[in-house]
């Protein structure tokens, strides 16, 4: 489970282990997407 205290690497190693890999800017840019959500809903899961 990811929560707003996961850090890029954790949002990224999920993301790979579901077959996705992105470069250091597109980790940035998701991280910052994925903040904003969880701060909203203060967890949230990737779900497969």
């Amino acid at each position: 489970m990811l929560t707003a205290r996961s850090g890029r690497s954790a949002l990224a190693y999920r993301f790979k282990n579901l077959g996705y890999e992105f470069d250091r800017n597109q980790v940035d840019e998701l991280y910052q997407q994925f903040l904003n959500v969880a701060d909203a809903k203060k967890k949230y899961r990737i779900v497969t």
